[in-house]
């Protein structure tokens, strides 16, 4: 009986699957550091100790940290359109879309690690990131934010068309309650605000969640109160 090697495809398609799951247990072995230490103590000599393999292994499959972090955005959205799909389908568009912005907000308190992971994506502008984000990893991340954005624009949407309230620009504010709200977590997460004594000088006062949560709800009215001539929701 004569032994075959494997052929040149099946040899290819062999390597193709040990490439994937080799990625995947790094972004795995990320997501596992990040939701353990959050993204600041966090490097990719940690990662390659987590995943059991060389430094050099890490940057054959990925260019750096933040493309990484912009790849375990996906893992983290795609456990929170899990969140998403389990919200109740009735009531008025404002209930719905308070609802989805508490649960957004829940989401972010419960994993600190995606607030911080989001925001520092949302430093850098595009071309910058590019420059160290490949492009294949940049639109998994945008098609993982836009798809987490799909229900808000389609409840403005309904809300408006319905005539509940006015949205000039559905797009636009759902993207502008995303940022608020992870700026929000961020607070929550601090604990600590600012403000100015008598003298000039900064006095630190605590935070509540309970603060933050009902500043949640009131963005939500906000977004959805009629919007006047300079204001940017309006469309030009």
């Amino acid at each position: 009986m004569t032994l075959r090697s494997p052929s040149t495809p099946d040899r290819r398609a062999g390597a193709a699957a040990r490439r994937r799951d080799r990625e995947r247990g790094i972004l795995e072995a990320t997501r596992r550091l990040l939701d353990e230490r959050g993204a600041q103590d966090v490097q990719i000599d940690d990662v390659a100790r987590e995943a059991g393999l060389n430094k050099a292994l890490i940057y054959r499959h990925f260019s750096g940290k933040d493309e990484l972090f912009a790849l375990v955005i996906v893992s983290y959205v795609d456990d929170f359109l899990d969140q998403v799909a389990a919200l109740p389908d009735d009531g008025s568009a404002t209930d719905r879309l308070t609802a989805f912005a508490e649960t957004f907000l829940e989401f972010c308190l419960e994993y600190p690690a995606f607030v911080e992971s989001a925001m520092s994506m949302l430093r850098q502008p595009g071309t910058e990131l590019l420059e160290r984000v490949s492009e294949g990893a940049m639109l998994q991340m945008g098609r993982a934010v836009a798809s987490a954005l799909h229900r808000p624009i389609e409840l403005l949407d309904e809300g408006d068309a319905a005539g509940e309230f006015p949205v000039a620009d559905p797009d636009y504010t759902a993207n502008a309650m995303y940022v608020q709200i992870l700026g929000l977590a961020h607070l929550a997460r601090v604990g600590n605000a600012v403000r100015e004594l008598p003298d000039g000088m900064p006095w630190f006062f605590p935070v509540r969640t309970d603060q933050v949560r009902a500043s949640v709800r009131a963005l939500v009215r906000a977004a959805l109160a009629p919007a006047e001539a300079g204001d940017p929701r309006r469309q030009p």
